[in-house]
Parts: C-alpha cells; structure tokens; sequence
C-alpha cells in the first residue's frame, strides 16, 4: 500500500517494449538501479511500469538493445498537476470548495424530526432555538444529553428520544405516548352506506334495516343499511308507526369496475449505455448558482443529480452517464405483452389485498402510429361505510 502512495506521488509511466533483446534491456536497466514493476508478457514484448526518473533514463538502453519503448499511459500526482497546470481558476476554485466544504462541515445546518404526530416539529425547532441550537450551531456547542433531557422534561407526550449528528445534520427520532384505542360506541345510532358505485352481491345485516337487495345497482353515498327500525305495536291506539334507531352493522359486497386506457407508441428508443461518465459540480449561495465544471461533452445521456446542504451554501454533484440512442419498432404483438404487463402492475400496485379481481377485459385498437390500449377490470369488494345517523 505505501509502496503504491509512493509510486502514485512521484508518477509513474506504463510501456510497452517491444524488439529481439526485451530480456536484455531489463537486466540492463536492472543492473543500473532502474527500478522496473508489474512485468508482465503480451503478444508483442512485455509490459511494465516504471518511474518518471527512470523512464528518462531507459532510452539509451533501448538503443544500446534495439528495442522500441512506446507509453501506454501515464499516471501519478505530477501528471495530475500538469493537467490542471492551466486552468488555475479551476484549481483555485476547487481548493476554495474544499476549504468552504471542511468550514461549514464544523456546524448544523439541518434538523430532522420523526416520528412525531402529535406534536409539531415547529414546537419542537423553536425549543431548541430557546437553547441556542439550530441551523448554523458548532457541533462542539451541543450537548446530545442535556438536550434529550430537557426534551422529555418539557414535552409530556414524549416517551423516548434519541438524538444523533450526522455530517452537518441533527436528527432526532422520537417515539410519542401511544394513546389508549379509541372504542366504538356501539349505542350510537348510524347508517351504513355505500362508498363508491357496485352492483350488490352479498349483504349480510347484523343490525339494521336492510334498503337494498343482491342485484341492486347503487351509486356512492347511497344507504345500504340504515339504522332506523319500524316499531310495530298493535296495543297503539295512534295509527303513526313509531321508529327505534340502533347502531347498524353489516358486510357488503358488490361488483366494481374500474377503467384503464392508454397507449403504446410502436416507436420507442432504446439506450446502450457506453459505460463513459461524467461528473459536473456546481455551488449555490443564497439561490445564486456558480457552475465549477465545463459543459457536459455527450449528446445523449442521462443526468443522476445529488444534493448537499450547508445551510444557505448548496453543493449539486451532477453526473451524466452516455448513452446511444437506439431506434426500435415493437410489432403489435409485444405492444399487447407489454400492454398486460402495465396493467398488471396497476392492479398489483392500485388494488388492497382483500379486493378479488373478478374479471379483466381488455381491448386492443391498433391506430397505425401507436396502440390504443382500453380495459375494464372488475372487482369483488366491501363497500359498506358507516356514517352518523341523521334523524
């Protein structure tokens, strides 16, 4: 390991070396202190490295043995700081990154909260801020301990809390007083009604008065169940009936439909990636965006972006991967196959799992530049909803 440091410090060339006497020239430049590494045959001589020094010195040993020296690459810090040798804005602005990168790192700029539903996080920063710690705080100033304990002390509904500091981020997991489960109040009065359209299969009443029947087609918000029951009292003496109101239950069950339409351009592009990246850095100050890096020099790629936050400074790291854009035709056939894959992961993705798909049609129209796609999914499902009874 430090042998590679030492190498990559002072630079190093790969060779190749070709000719009659390859065997010859290295014992020559081994018997003067050359120090030569990584020797390895190909089909035209051998490969090796060797340092800058060295490299300077081998020519006359290629002449003295006949053979060819030719540099494959050249690599190491000296060849880096050549490259850059010009572009010294570059280089400036790089180290001033750097130094801007290693300043802001020392403080928190960030504070996140979960766990949290009761109470707000608002409540929670502006407590913190009576404690003089928020965005723009030194790390070393914020006692974790402390905090957590004064957190507890002050906020009730906080049973545990956990705080730790990652990068120039606070974050704070909290874990709030589970409430005790809110009971039904089976005695009061309510309807059951329908929360979309179906055709009723089943119904099955527990209390209640049934409105509707097995093949009744309902619209949503319509009663399925209502909680008013007819009181028949043949003593009375007044002819008006006279009503119970209970609290109704049952399970419905109907038959939905559901419509997905779209379309399937026959002509699509596919991308080969070349494998070939690049990376663009840019920094912005109070929204005010500096680009660091010359101008992407691929014409088709993809652009994967990450973000870090410093407080009001915002580094953007952009990386462009190449790709060829290749022209395809899908012929009818995989259009439909692909056509049933997207609407699959549709009701896989769309559909709870107590919701049975019952039937799935499909129709396909084929409109010369694309593939109309129009499907009918039925499904068996509860609809019943319970509201509060209006009397």
């Amino acid at each position: 390991m430090l042998l590679n440091i030492n190498n990559f410090c002072k630079g190093y060339v790969l060779l190749e070396v070709t000719g009659f006497s390859t065997e010859r020239f290295i014992n020559l430049a081994s018997y003067n202190n050359i120090y030569l590494w990584d020797i390895k045959k190909n089909k035209n001589g051998v490969v090796l490295k060797v340092s800058i020094k060295g490299f300077k010195l081998l020519k006359k040993y290629a002449r003295k043995t006949g053979c060819k020296i030719k540099i494959l690459k050249k690599s190491g810090l000296p060849f880096k700081i050549y490259k850059y040798k010009k572009r010294k804005i570059f280089a400036l602005g790089m180290i001033l990154l750097i130094c801007l990168l290693y300043f802001f790192s020392s403080f928190i700029w960030k504070i996140d909260i979960y766990g949290n539903k009761k109470i707000k996080s608002s409540e929670i920063l502006n407590f913190c801020e009576q404690k003089k710690i928020k965005a723009g705080t030194l790390k070393h100033k914020i006692n974790i301990k402390k905090l957590e304990r004064e957190l507890l002390e002050n906020f009730s509904d906080i049973s545990w809390i956990n705080i730790k500091i990652k990068g120039s981020k606070m974050i704070m997991n909290i874990k709030e007083i589970i409430p005790a489960e809110k009971i039904i109040n089976k005695k009061e009065p309510c309807d059951i009604v329908a929360k979309k359209d179906g055709l009723i299969l089943n119904i099955i009443t527990s209390a209640g008065t049934p409105k509707v029947k097995i093949n009744d087609v309902v619209k949503k918000g319509d009663i399925l169940v209502s909680g008013e029951i007819l009181i028949e009292n043949n003593n009375s003496e007044s002819n008006e009936p006279s009503f119970d109101y209970v609290h109704a239950d049952a399970k419905v069950i109907a038959k939905t439909y559901y419509q997905i339409n779209f379309k399937i351009p026959y002509e699509y592009v596919l991308k080969k990636y070349t494998g070939k990246t690049q990376k663009n850095y840019s920094v912005a100050i109070n929204n005010k965006k500096i680009n660091l890096l010359s101008r992407v020099k691929f014409k088709a790629y993809d652009k994967i972006t990450r973000q870090k936050n410093f407080g009001f400074i915002k580094l953007f790291i952009n990386e462009y991967r190449e790709f060829i854009p290749i022209k395809k035709i899908r012929s009818i056939s995989d259009a439909k196959k692909f056509a049933n894959k997207i609407i699959n992961n549709r009701i896989i993705r769309e559909f709870d799992f107590e919701t049975d798909i019952f039937d799935k049609q499909i129709n396909f129209i084929d409109k010369k530049k694309y593939l109309d796609v129009q499907s009918i999914i039925t499904a068996l499902e509860r609809i019943d909803k319970k509201i509060k009874l209006q009397k």
